[in-house]
């Protein structure tokens, strides 16, 4: 609602290959994802790719924290229905 969410999107595409910058902003999103507000109104809309932008940068890096971080996110998600 304040933009926080336009400034992880421009974060996972305005790092490159940052793996710091990512692991942070993956970070936040896993934190993110035990906030059912935050799961309804970013995570899972469409228009947003939140999710999209996690499964690429797990294609474009492959650093074990990375896809730790990941796979935490993608776990709080599972029962979610909205992210289905």
């Amino acid at each position: 609602e304040n933009g926080g969410g336009q400034l992880i999107l421009d974060s996972f595409r305005g790092s490159g290959s940052d793996t710091q910058v990512l692991y942070y902003v993956l970070l936040n999103v896993w934190l993110l994802s035990f906030v059912d507000t935050a799961i309804e109104k970013f995570i899972s809309v469409p228009k947003y790719g939140v999710l999209k932008s996690v499964c690429e940068v797990l294609q474009k890096l492959s650093r074990e924290k990375l896809t730790r971080v990941a796979f935490l996110i993608f776990k709080n998600l599972e029962n979610n229905q909205a992210c289905l």
